[in-house]
């Protein structure tokens, strides 16, 4: 088998060289993703959980609603039908 001469040694490693650069942009660019990523991710956490917030604080305010209702109708319905 022939021995590669110095200039195709030097292409190669040229290349081999090239390919890591190209893999390194590409590392970066996949970092800067991820980190969006997680970024959106904590951002529609904090959405979801106001969400939850404010349908908790509708759910309270309605069953506040129902008791005075009842408690309306109560009173209509003893006044209605006095028990004396």
């Amino acid at each position: 088998m022939p021995e590669p001469d110095d200039t195709f040694l030097v292409e190669t490693l040229k290349k081999i060289q090239v390919g890591i650069v190209e893999l390194r942009n590409a590392m970066t660019d996949l970092r800067t993703d991820m980190r969006d990523l997680k970024e959106s991710q904590l951002s529609t956490r904090e959405e979801i959980q106001a969400l939850r917030r404010d349908v908790l604080r509708q759910e309270r305010g309605f069953a506040s609603l129902q008791i005075d209702m009842d408690t309306m109708k109560s009173r209509l319905d003893d006044r209605d039908h006095p028990s004396s």
